[in-house]
Formats: structure tokens, sequence, C-alpha cells
């Protein structure tokens, strides 16, 4: 019997796939590789995510800190303009 029509599937093409993860013969996808695969990507990406999001927080603490001194640059200047 067909699956209903309005059901989703996502799938591989072997064709279109990594040498790596693909079967002895080439026809198929080898699920144990494929899975090793998508853990390791996985991997990557996340460690690549934890360094862009150290890399944002060491710039938000550069940025504060050069906005409280700009802060305190444009006090000084209105406190000598008005002559205090």
């Amino acid at each position: 019997e067909d699956a209903p029509k309005d059901k989703f599937h996502i799938g591989l093409i072997a064709e279109d796939s990594p040498k790596d993860i693909l079967s002895e013969d080439g026809k198929s996808i080898s699920l144990y590789d494929s899975v090793g695969y998508l853990i390791a990507g996985t991997k990557a990406l996340i460690e690549q995510n934890e360094q862009l999001n150290n890399a944002l927080i060491e710039q938000n603490e550069q940025f504060q800190s050069q906005l409280t001194e700009l802060r305190g640059e444009i006090q000084k200047m209105i406190l000598e303009s008005r002559g205090l």
C-alpha cells in the first residue's frame, strides 16, 4: 500500500551522497556510517557555535567598556561646556 499523499518524507539519494556513507556496492546508504557522519558534523557545528558565542561575548564586553568610556568623556565635555 502506498504512503499517504500528505505525509512528508526526507531521505538521501545515494548518487548525491558522500562516498564515506555509501554501502560497499555504492548503491545504498550505510546507516551506521551516516550516523557517524552526522554526529561528527553536529560536533563540529557545536564547536563552531561555541567559538562564535565566545567571540560575541568578548566583543560585547569590549563595546560595553568603550561605551562606558565614551559616556564619561561626554559627561566631562558637558561639564566643561557649562564651565564646571
